[in-house]
């Protein structure tokens, strides 16, 4: 039987307060598996005021306040060996579930090597299908095929019979997101394309 595709939110973190409330508003969403906080906006040296003060810490007290959803981090171009590998040695004591870290374009997942990460150059645009189904192809059967960047609930269903994880993060925002809030409804119509897509169309890639 083949395993249910996952949907992941991908939340860039403006301070604390926004952080947990969006993370309450996305992990109460019923088929989100899961939340990948990100530093996009501050670099490596994310640092948060008050008792948790970087994305370690959040993750932390996110799983301790939603044990059946994944969590996980995405840093960006740590140049400081002993920094990554004490965030390395941290994730694992606290038993985070991803960590992604980016170079570029280039994503690798560290705690879970067996997932391949595709993205795209063009932020927010998903990579050519062809692209994907070749990428696919190429993978060893304990290989999990990561989808992020730029897909919606308008474009994902080609690449529904391909990828086994998605992740999605400026589709699923409200209108008015200028505190970057994500709408319940988008994240189920998403999650609904994703879990259960068209039947006439899944016979038709097969």
């Amino acid at each position: 039987m083949a395993q249910e595709k996952q949907v992941f939110v991908l939340l860039d973190v403006l301070n604390f307060a926004q952080c947990m409330r969006e993370v309450t508003r996305i992990l109460t969403t019923e088929c989100i598996d899961g939340i990948i906080l990100t530093n996009i906006f501050f670099g490596s040296e994310i640092s948060l005021h008050g008792e948790y003060p970087n994305l370690l810490h959040l993750s932390e007290l996110i799983k301790h306040r939603h044990p059946k959803k994944s969590v996980g981090i995405e840093i960006y171009d740590i140049k400081d060996v002993s920094k990554l590998e004490s965030t390395i040695q941290k994730s694992k004591e606290i038993k985070l579930d991803m960590l992604w870290c980016r170079n570029g374009n280039t994503i690798v997942d560290i705690l879970n090597p067996e997932d391949i990460i595709v993205s795209n150059q063009d932020y927010g645009t998903p990579p050519e299908l062809e692209q994907v189904i070749a990428i696919k192809n190429s993978l060893l059967v304990i290989q999990k095929l990561v989808l992020t960047s730029g897909y919606s609930t308008e474009n994902v269903e080609p690449y529904v019979p391909y990828g086994d994880k998605f992740i999605v993060n400026g589709s699923v925002r409200s209108e008015n997101d200028t505190d970057l809030e994500h709408c319940p409804k988008k994240m189920k119509t998403f999650c609904q394309k994703v879990k259960n897509p068209t039947p006439s169309f899944v016979a038709a890639t097969n």
